[in-house]
Protein backbone atom coordinates (compact mmCIF):
# COMPACT_ATOMS: atom_id res chain seq x y z
CA UNK A 1 0.00 0.00 0.00
CA UNK A 2 1.56 3.32 -1.16
CA UNK A 3 0.19 6.84 -0.46
CA UNK A 4 -1.22 8.91 -3.12
CA UNK A 5 -2.27 12.00 -3.26
CA UNK A 6 -4.27 14.03 0.28
CA UNK A 7 -7.07 16.22 -1.34
CA UNK A 8 -8.01 19.01 1.59
CA UNK A 9 -11.18 20.55 1.49
CA UNK A 10 -14.04 21.78 4.13
CA UNK A 11 -16.83 19.62 4.15
CA UNK A 12 -19.15 22.64 3.94
CA UNK A 13 -18.13 23.40 0.14
CA UNK A 14 -19.37 19.71 -1.06
CA UNK A 15 -22.49 19.35 -2.72
CA UNK A 16 -24.48 16.24 -1.05
CA UNK A 17 -26.87 14.20 -2.79
CA UNK A 18 -28.52 12.67 -0.26
CA UNK A 19 -30.22 10.16 -3.15
CA UNK A 20 -26.92 8.97 -3.69
CA UNK A 21 -26.44 7.76 0.34
CA UNK A 22 -24.18 10.97 0.49
CA UNK A 23 -24.30 13.07 3.76
CA UNK A 24 -21.94 15.51 5.63
CA UNK A 25 -21.13 12.44 8.38
CA UNK A 26 -19.78 10.69 5.69
CA UNK A 27 -18.34 13.50 3.28
CA UNK A 28 -15.84 10.67 1.28
CA UNK A 29 -18.74 9.63 -0.71
CA UNK A 30 -19.64 13.30 -2.28
CA UNK A 31 -15.82 13.98 -2.54
CA UNK A 32 -15.33 10.81 -4.56
CA UNK A 33 -18.04 11.63 -6.94
CA UNK A 34 -17.13 15.31 -7.54
CA UNK A 35 -13.33 14.91 -7.77
CA UNK A 36 -13.64 11.44 -9.88
CA UNK A 37 -17.19 11.34 -11.19
CA UNK A 38 -17.24 7.70 -9.62
CA UNK A 39 -18.78 6.59 -6.21
CA UNK A 40 -17.04 5.69 -3.87
CA UNK A 41 -17.83 1.90 -4.01
CA UNK A 42 -16.46 1.88 -7.14
CA UNK A 43 -13.70 2.98 -6.60
CA UNK A 44 -12.62 0.77 -3.67
CA UNK A 45 -14.44 -2.13 -5.67
CA UNK A 46 -12.68 -1.52 -9.07
CA UNK A 47 -9.65 0.43 -8.47
CA UNK A 48 -8.96 -0.79 -5.03
CA UNK A 49 -9.01 2.76 -3.64
CA UNK A 50 -8.44 3.24 0.06
CA UNK A 51 -9.84 6.56 0.53
CA UNK A 52 -8.89 7.64 4.66
CA UNK A 53 -10.06 10.77 6.44
CA UNK A 54 -9.22 13.35 9.46
CA UNK A 55 -10.97 15.82 11.46
CA UNK A 56 -10.10 18.57 13.40
CA UNK A 57 -11.40 19.69 16.64
CA UNK A 58 -9.80 23.18 17.84
CA UNK A 59 -5.91 22.71 17.83
CA UNK A 60 -5.15 18.64 17.31
CA UNK A 61 -5.78 16.81 13.94
CA UNK A 62 -7.50 13.55 14.56
CA UNK A 63 -6.59 10.73 12.22
CA UNK A 64 -9.73 8.09 11.84
CA UNK A 65 -7.01 5.20 12.28
CA UNK A 66 -3.28 4.23 12.38
CA UNK A 67 -0.79 1.86 11.85
CA UNK A 68 -1.76 0.59 15.88
CA UNK A 69 -4.84 -1.35 14.33
CA UNK A 70 -6.88 1.33 15.34
CA UNK A 71 -9.36 0.57 12.02
CA UNK A 72 -11.73 2.81 10.04
CA UNK A 73 -14.20 0.32 8.32
CA UNK A 74 -11.70 -2.88 8.13
CA UNK A 75 -9.62 -0.30 6.16
CA UNK A 76 -6.32 0.79 8.27
CA UNK A 77 -3.90 3.60 7.37
CA UNK A 78 -0.88 2.88 7.89
CA UNK A 79 2.18 5.24 9.85
CA UNK A 80 2.95 6.94 6.01
CA UNK A 81 0.04 7.81 5.25
CA UNK A 82 -1.18 9.44 8.38
CA UNK A 83 1.93 11.68 8.26
CA UNK A 84 1.22 12.32 4.44
CA UNK A 85 -1.82 14.02 5.59
CA UNK A 86 -0.79 15.84 8.62
CA UNK A 87 2.04 17.04 6.81
CA UNK A 88 0.67 18.05 3.86
CA UNK A 89 -2.45 19.80 6.33
CA UNK A 90 0.00 21.69 8.03
CA UNK A 91 2.28 22.87 5.13
CA UNK A 92 -1.32 24.17 3.20
CA UNK A 93 -2.21 25.78 6.18
CA UNK A 94 1.06 27.95 7.18
CA UNK A 95 1.24 28.96 3.07
CA UNK A 96 -2.77 29.48 2.73
CA UNK A 97 -5.48 27.37 1.29
CA UNK A 98 -5.34 29.14 -2.52
CA UNK A 99 -1.91 29.92 -2.92
CA UNK A 100 -0.38 26.69 -1.07
CA UNK A 101 1.87 24.28 -3.22
CA UNK A 102 1.88 20.75 -3.57
CA UNK A 103 3.32 18.88 -1.32
CA UNK A 104 5.29 15.81 -1.90
CA UNK A 105 5.66 12.72 0.16
CA UNK A 106 9.12 13.89 1.50
CA UNK A 107 8.48 17.15 2.55
CA UNK A 108 5.20 16.09 4.17
CA UNK A 109 6.84 13.56 6.31
CA UNK A 110 9.63 16.16 7.27
CA UNK A 111 6.55 18.50 8.20
CA UNK A 112 4.70 15.76 10.33
CA UNK A 113 7.74 14.57 12.16
CA UNK A 114 8.16 17.73 14.10
CA UNK A 115 4.78 16.75 15.89
CA UNK A 116 4.14 13.76 18.46
CA UNK A 117 1.56 11.76 17.39
CA UNK A 118 -0.76 11.75 20.88
CA UNK A 119 -3.29 9.23 21.91
CA UNK A 120 -6.69 9.14 24.05
CA UNK A 121 -9.51 7.58 24.35
CA UNK A 122 -13.19 9.13 22.98
CA UNK A 123 -16.59 9.57 23.96
CA UNK A 124 -17.33 5.87 22.27
CA UNK A 125 -14.36 4.43 24.28
CA UNK A 126 -12.26 3.93 21.48
CA UNK A 127 -8.37 4.42 20.95
CA UNK A 128 -7.98 7.44 18.67
CA UNK A 129 -4.71 9.46 17.61
CA UNK A 130 -4.08 13.23 17.35
CA UNK A 131 -1.64 15.89 16.19
CA UNK A 132 -1.41 18.64 18.89
CA UNK A 133 -0.85 22.10 17.92
CA UNK A 134 -1.43 22.66 14.32
CA UNK A 135 -2.05 26.44 14.02
CA UNK A 136 1.13 26.91 16.17
CA UNK A 137 3.00 25.57 13.34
Amino acid sequence: MEPGFAFLCDIEDLTYLTKLGESRDQPHRSLCRQLFNENLNNLTEDYSMIVGGFIVKGDKFYVNSAEELVEDNLKPLIERQVLHLVGSFITTLKAGWSTAPLVDEHDAFLVAKAFEKQEETNEHKILTYFYDGMYKA
